[in-house]
């Protein structure tokens, strides 16, 4: 067990959150990128394929427990590109 206390734990989780964030906001810059280009080329704004593949990928890619909340979450992050995507001027 780590010696760490809750104090310095909650600091570590500081920083990770910050680059969360950090992530987030590059990721809806590029989906609103991603945006212009489909109002451009006349393409929809959803694309169900590519949602399932990146959910699948998730899945994939974390333990069992952590299933669910992944799935979630990248429900929130392309809900968030979505909207995003749609509010384009």
């Amino acid at each position: 067990m780590s010696t760490d206390t809750l104090e310095e734990l909650r600091t570590q989780i500081d920083v990770i959150d910050a680059q969360i964030l950090d992530l987030f906001a590059k990721r809806t810059s590029l989906a609103a990128q991603i945006g212009v280009y489909k109002r451009k080329h006349n393409l929809s704004i959803p694309d169900p394929s590519r949602e399932r593949q990146k959910i699948e990928m998730a899945e994939a890619s974390v333990p069992e427990y952590l299933k669910p909340s992944t799935v979630s979450l990248m429900h929130v992050l392309m809900d968030a590109a979505k909207s995003r995507q749609s509010h384009l001027s």
